[in-house]
């Protein structure tokens, strides 16, 4: 038998981790660090394992919920009863203060948060939590006490965590902490199997040219949590004394069945850059109070607990009270709790109600022309060509499945005064513009434009990963300059464990908000076993240190590194994968529960010898999903070259490779997904080319259907390729259906 603990999976950590994990000893936070992380106390305190979760009856219950006002459901709440009154342990401290720790386990968590039923901090006094193995953390104080006394927290990843309570001597009254609920996540919102979000393949990433006019604005949009829910998006917005009072406009149906106390604002939640397979976790507030609301325009403006931290790096969103359909417009918001994506609309909106039909309360998009919204968008801003708001996501059809779509927006024009009603808490007036200045369009309000002369920060390590397969470590960072003040030198240091630090100045031209990645200089004998990397920046003038530092834990094994990236369909049930040795032993296969749409990824130090990866589809279409629509795919990587790949490979799929001192490359090179079907091209004109692969038997009927399953034309194939001709059809979306033999697949094509 192989040693297998030699072979074993090196797995890749949330991405979301790449941005949160904080070195133990980072300058300037040690007021931020739990008190067990910077001094000796007792190792040992209880924990409390919570009722076990079915994860696939949940899935099955949420997958086919595409109601966009119901927001999008990661997790489950559980019922606790967990408070220093009676559960944990308290631990006495030298200088009189006192320590109350207690773990939280949820077995197969992908994430946990709380729910407080009372909360209340004395002055000096600190609640920490963090996961088990210290990576993750927050923090929090007497500042954080709401009026209702009540408390949400944002996710924290995996399954087990630990609270901690710390109590300085003479507090001027005893914390009081009730835990009534811990939300076990069943999906996974930190994307700890994979690289990629949970929403449709058709959205954009902020960071992608069609938001670069919008990298202001889109700091003033948040993620709105509640609870078990990814519940709506919403927009920081201005007001005309520009107090940077911490308005946020979303829709009035994000409030049905959720207390605005209990809700959680999440700024800052994007891709690294576009399509990066990293993103930045961003920063979150609890709590609110609702100022104003009204159901004819669903709008509901909300005011945050307390004002975000000139680190969050907010914008204050511009909008437009005048009832002018724009020309265009885009909308940018957190489709299924993914990291932040912009929707586009080339056409005229068009007034009408909240069914999208004539009418004045409400903006249309008839469709998108890049992106869509899904359950999580709702309550996002409409944004004009002036970038200011001018609506507020209500619902609509539109879809990644169906781009023909519409959507609807509360008007901020109507909304402005609700037809003239008495009541402040039915309008915007007098809140955007408390003065009566008149006013009717603002432009946004940079909050930060000026927080910071000099201030650099450390955005990622980038590499390693947690698998480093080799003893020539090089790593490779990503800062950026957060002031002001234009960068021309920087300091990097870096060490491996406790090591000795090596430095590194970097020398250039660095403007507010440009970036720069760089590759250290080779560090060389890692031993095998765990390591951990510290990197932190030193520039002169720099007093804001808190974002200076990161961390990363990674496992060094002796090895030839593999790669796998497999993206599941609509049905999960049905696939499998695995990594197997020369004598069959199983190394590594997929993760137990697969969850649909999800990107799994996995990086193996293998030693020398012969391999087989095999994929099996028990539905026999691969990972085509529904309409034989390629949702899904697998990738294998040895060293960084692409050496398998496929979509619709129908039952099974194989590759046997061998790994040795003179070659890592396999018998059978592989360099991109082939599809069995093809169509091109698409959009077509009046002629449509469809293939199938060449070993597929070519005796086929084809149908020709209107995207309301109209029946318009049928073929017969006979051989492995066709020209269909489509004259005479008006332009628009439709569906192609090719049956061969028992096989079905379904594919879309725009005729222009």
């Amino acid at each position: 038998m192989r040693n297998l603990a030699r072979l074993r999976s090196l797995r890749r950590t949330a991405a979301c981790l790449l941005c949160s994990v904080l070195c133990l000893h980072a300058v300037g936070q040690e007021d931020r660090l739990p008190y067990s992380f910077r001094h000796a106390v007792s190792p040992s305190f209880p924990t409390e394992t919570l009722p076990p979760v079915d994860h696939a009856l949940l899935l099955r219950a949420t997958e086919s919920d595409t109601d966009k006002s119901g927001g999008f459901t990661f997790g489950t709440a559980l019922p606790a009863d967990f408070s220093p009154l009676n559960a944990g342990q308290w631990e006495n401290l030298p200088d009189g203060a006192r320590l109350w720790r207690l773990g939280l386990r949820s077995e197969q968590a992908f994430s946990v948060n709380l729910l407080f039923d009372y909360f209340r901090l004395p002055e000096g006094g600190k609640l920490y939590l963090y996961t088990a193995d210290s990576s993750f953390f927050l923090s929090y104080s007497a500042k954080d006490n709401l009026p209702g006394g009540t408390f949400a927290t944002p996710l924290l990843p995996g399954s087990h965590i630990v609270m901690e309570y710390y109590e300085p001597a003479g507090a001027n009254r005893q914390g009081a902490l009730h835990l009534s609920s811990l939300v076990h996540g069943y999906k996974d919102f930190f994307f700890q199997n994979g690289t990629t979000g949970n929403s449709g393949f058709c959205n954009i990433d902020i960071r992608c040219q069609e938001g670069e006019a919008f990298q202001d604005v889109k700091r003033a949009v948040c993620m709105i949590l509640n609870g078990t829910k990814i519940l709506c998006s919403g927009t920081l917005i201005n007001n005309t004394r520009q107090d940077k009072t911490p308005y946020v406009l979303t829709a009035y149906h994000c409030l049905n069945n959720a207390e605005a106390a209990n809700l959680v604002f999440v700024f800052g939640r994007e891709a690294d850059s576009c399509g990066s397979l990293n993103f930045q976790e961003g920063y979150a507030i609890s709590g609110a109070t609702v100022v104003a609301k009204n159901y004819d325009s669903d709008f509901a403006l909300l005011r945050l607990s307390q004002q975000p931290p000139a680190h969050y790096r907010v914008y204050y969103a511009g909008w437009n009270s005048n009832d002018t359909a724009a020309d265009s417009a885009v909308c940018i918001h957190h489709p299924s709790g993914d990291v932040k994506k912009i929707s586009v609309c080339t056409q005229t909106l068009e007034p009408c109600d909240n069914e999208g039909d004539k009418g004045s309360t409400h903006w249309k998009v008839p469709h998108w022309s890049k992106g869509t919204t899904e359950r999580g968008s709702s309550g996002c801003g409409l944004f004009n060509p002036q970038k200011q708001l001018i609506g507020q996501l209500d619902g609509g059809t539109a879809s990644c499945l169906y781009t023909e779509g519409y959507d609807v927006f509360g008007k901020v024009a109507y909304s402005w005064d609700n037809s003239q009603v008495e009541s402040a808490s039915r309008r915007l007036r007098d809140w955007l513009d408390p003065d009566s200045s008149g006013l009717t369009a603002l432009d946004g309000l940079d909050a930060d434009s000026s927080v910071y002369m000099c201030d650099a920060q450390l955005l990622a390590i980038l590499s390693p990963q947690q698998g480093q397969c080799s003893r020539q470590l090089r790593p490779k960072i990503a800062w950026m300059n957060n002031g002001n003040q234009r960068i021309s030198s920087l300091k990097i240091h870096y060490s491996i464990d406790s090591s000795e630090v090596k430095t590194i100045f970097r020398t250039g031209k660095w403007a507010y908000g440009e970036t720069d990645t760089l590759t250290l200089d080779t560090l060389y004998a890692l031993s095998e076993g765990a390591h951990r990397l510290r990197v932190w920046l030193a520039l002169e003038g720099d007093k804001q240190h808190a974002n200076d530092t990161l961390c990363r834990h990674f496992t060094y094994q002796r090895g030839t590194q593999v790669h796998w990236r497999v993206k599941t369909d609509y049905y999960p049930e049905q696939t499998q994968w695995e990594l197997k040795d020369a004598q069959g032993n199983i190394i590594a296969r997929q993760p137990e529960g697969l969850h649909f749409l999800t990107t799994y990824a996995d990086t193996f130090c293998l030693a020398e010898g012969c391999y087989d990866f095999v994929i099996r589809d028990a539905n026999g279409d691969g990972l085509t999903g529904r309409e034989g629509y390629y949702q899904g795919f697998y990738y294998l990587y040895l060293q960084e070259q692409c050496i398998a790949s496929g979509m619709d490979f129908g039952y099974k799929d194989s590759l046997r490779f061998c790994i040795d001192s003179a070659t890592t490359l396999p018998k059978r090179p592989e360099t991109a997904a082939q599809p069995l079907v093809t169509l091109y091209p698409n959009p077509c004109s009046d002629r449509l080319h469809l293939r199938i692969a060449p070993a597929w038997p070519g005796d086929c009927h084809i149908v020709l259907f209107a995207m309301d399953g109209r029946k318009l034309k049928s073929w017969e194939m006979r051989g492995n390729d066709i020209d269909l001709e489509l004259s005479g059809l008006p332009s628009g979306m439709y569906l192609l259906q090719l049956q061969c033999g028992d096989r079905i697949f379904r594919k879309r094509f725009v005729r222009e």
